[in-house]
């Protein structure tokens, strides 16, 4: 794997750690099964699978933060807390 490749590589696979919490080691292998599936384990095909896997967890990502908004806004206030609709 070219120095380049391997750092970007790196680079990925620290990111979809950071995306997943886990230890960049476990994001690594994770990119090893997924290469794996397609049947080719080359570095080109791995850099691939990483940016791919990082792509598919920042889109997830950004629908849990709409999930997480909606969330706020249907708590109630400390205030309201005990307003009932219905008798």
């Amino acid at each position: 794997m070219a120095k380049t490749q391997k750092h970007d590589y790196i680079k990925r696979c620290a990111e979809l750690a950071s995306e997943l919490s886990i230890s960049l080691e476990s994001a690594r292998r994770r990119v090893e099964v997924a290469a794996g599936y397609s049947g080719r384990r080359d570095p080109v095909t791995r850099l691939k699978t990483a940016e791919r896997l990082l792509e598919e967890m920042r889109s997830e990502s950004e629908r849990k933060s709409c999930n997480r908004c909606l969330d706020a806004l249907l708590t109630t206030a400390e205030d309201e807390s005990n307003f009932m609709l219905e008798d």
